[in-house]
């Protein structure tokens, strides 16, 4: 049998984030791998359809069993397609951003996100001109009144091999500044808006709200795996003390941005093959 070695196989794992799946696999004219049932976070999904992998993959997320698949997709050496929530203007619970009312998503090609600021073409800044007045970079905020850590979920510590992550961060804060240090946790009642732009700075192993801070004008301390990293320091310049806080030029962040936001879609252009044909030969 005839197998085209650029054909996605798209891997369900639960209908909400399927539908997305199917939707890009379609735009390729790949196959998409349904689940038999919904497991568990940390169980293994089986796919009846999949027989072996040797053709590029799309997965959601790194859960149930999903992230098996990147990881034989890595040792075989094929192209994996990463979708998770959107980099900025993402809605809870799949619904369409009430602003450009379609809903976004990030994808990468083998990689989790985009940490590095990406070389856009004319269709890219075209593409994103509908963010312009949605999306918008804040002067830098030097007046802040402490440090704000961005808890990682259990399941970021755990893919990361970081288990003791917050702790060793706050331990590592209490040596190199005097300033308050507050944990914001993903269950927090607190006004992420009001409690990040009170900050000094912030720290993120890598969270999206790094990704907002920094447009807020909030600097930050970040892992090399956030997609805030171009324009934050890296976590070793805390030991430099926080006097050594650097503010990225306006030109290179706005660089930055234009790239995060080239590299989410909205469904509709997952559907129609902007998605894929843009990524398809990088």
């Amino acid at each position: 049998m005839f197998v085209d070695r650029k054909m996605i196989q798209g891997f369900g794992t639960r209908e909400i984030t399927d539908q997305i799946l199917r939707a890009f696999v379609k735009s390729a004219n790949g196959v998409m791998h349904e689940k038999r049932k919904v497991v568990g976070q940390y169980e293994q999904t089986e796919w009846p359809t999949f027989e072996k992998l040797d053709t590029p993959v799309a997965v959601w997320g790194c859960l149930r069993g999903t992230e098996a698949v990147i990881d034989e997709a890595g040792q075989k050496e094929q192209d994996w397609y990463f979708f998770d929530h959107a980099y900025v203007m993402n809605e809870s619970k799949h619904m369409p951003n009430f602003k450009l009312k379609d809903r976004v998503y990030r994808v990468t090609k083998n990689a989790q996100l985009i940490n590095e600021i990406d070389e856009l073409s004319d269709d890219d800044y075209k593409r994103i001109e509908k963010y312009e007045e949605h999306v918008q970079l804040e002067p830098w905020k030097k007046d802040g009144k402490y440090i704000l850590v961005f808890e990682p979920s259990d399941f970021a510590k755990r893919w990361w091999d970081v288990p003791n992550w917050t702790e060793d961060t706050i331990e590592l804060l209490k040596k190199n500044t005097d300033l308050e240090i507050r944990i914001r946790k993903k269950n927090s009642l607190v006004s992420f808006e009001s409690e990040v732009k009170g900050a000094k700075a912030v720290v993120s192993l890598q969270s999206a709200a790094a990704i907002q801070a920094h447009i807020w004008g909030i600097p930050g301390y970040c892992a090399e795996m956030s997609a805030a990293y171009p324009v934050s320091h890296s976590m070793d310049m805390i030991q430099k003390g926080l006097d050594s806080i650097q503010y990225i030029p306006d030109d290179t962040r706005q660089k930055w941005l234009n790239s995060i936001l080239a590299n989410q879609y909205t469904m509709t252009e997952i559907a129609d093959g902007t998605c894929y044909n843009r990524l398809k030969d990088r």
